[in-house]
């Protein structure tokens, strides 16, 4: 490699390390992503979504969030994206429950039932997961920021004080607008963390809140179409990479204020669930004969029945064909 290559390999090294929240479109690399999931007796589409359904903290089954690592000329790793993936929408998350009445449901011969206006989407949050922002948690990854609301019933997540009794154990009579103190709970919604996903009814793709990255590989139970496709951003130019890796972090605390921006190398007791390797055996990576564009095919080295499929448009900043 010619000197002026390598010195330049260097600085998009270091490039990730300036990683911040928001990502212009024009900088470093857009990864056009198909995540697909197939199915087996030990795995399913359900499987995808963390923190794992029914699985409490500290157990070795349950994970936290995802994360895309790359390695560059085999100088290390630079952690890329922190996302979730989970249901497109929470229907009885309390922040959706006071939305216009549009989203009531009416049917001959009976009127609205405001107290489940979101029941006609009932299917969405079965059916349809999406990759998304991942808010930042408190110092010890403990707190509601995390991922307020994931499990419904678990008290921790939500105050006593949103709740006109507490104490209830079904889930539709607890989360119903009539046990729900709207002041309260609007006063909470308001101070979720900004990357905290809350899906749009209207428009799947513009969250309420947070960041949606897109859907992974299904088909929309509404309509039948097959939807899925996933787009992320990052500032570093990934012209030079070498492996690609997606792993399940265990660990919260990886997005704590103080860390969830920084270059991490992947946890030690996380999981590598996808990798792709320019020299390897494990996926691919190359270039097409189109100009500054690269395939990535990634498996599973665990035998999990998943791939990754993505066109990544590498080094935008200086590539005047993509605009």
């Amino acid at each position: 490699m010619k000197t002026e290559g390598l010195a330049r390999a260097i600085i998009l090294l270091v490039a990730p390390l300036m990683m911040t929240s928001c990502v212009k479109n024009l900088e470093g690399s857009r990864m056009q992503v198909n995540l697909t999931p197939g199915s087996s007796d030990t795995f399913d589409r359900s499987d995808l979504i963390v923190p794992t359904p029914g699985v409490p903290q500290g157990d070795p089954r349950w994970f936290s969030h995802y994360e895309l690592h790359a390695n560059i000329l085999g100088m290390g790793t630079v952690r890329l994206k922190s996302f979730l993936i989970r249901p497109a929408l929470m229907i009885h998350h309390p922040c959706l429950q006071y939305l216009p009445d549009i989203y009531c449901r009416a049917a001959a011969g009976s009127t609205c039932n405001p107290y489940m206006n979101l029941e006609r989407f009932s299917n969405i949050d079965d059916e349809i997961l999406v990759a998304t922002s991942v808010a930042e948690t408190t110092d010890d990854g403990t707190g509601y920021r995390h991922v307020p609301g994931f499990d419904l019933m678990d008290r921790s997540r939500y105050p006593d004080e949103l709740f006109v009794d507490p104490t209830l154990t079904d889930p539709l009579e607890k989360l119903a607008r009539t046990n729900l103190n709207q002041d309260a709970v609007e006063a909470f919604c308001a101070d979720l963390p900004k990357g905290h996903y809350l899906g749009n009814p209207n428009q799947l793709t513009r969250a309420l809140n947070g960041d949606n990255y897109g859907a992974v590989d299904s088909a929309d139970p509404r309509t039948n179409f097959f939807v899925g496709g996933i787009t992320l951003h990052t500032k570093a130019n990934l012209e030079f990479m070498t492996e690609l890796m997606l792993t399940r972090e265990r660990d919260p605390e990886r997005l704590s204020p103080e860390n969830i921006n920084e270059n991490l190398p992947p946890g030690d007791d996380g999981q590598l669930i996808l990798l792709a390797q320019k020299h390897g055996t494990w996926g691919s990576i190359s270039f097409e004969k189109y100009r500054g564009v690269m395939t990535v095919y990634m498996e599973s080295p665990v035998g999990l029945p998943l791939t990754w499929s993505s066109i990544i448009y590498v080094n935008l900043d200086e590539d005047p064909i993509n605009f």
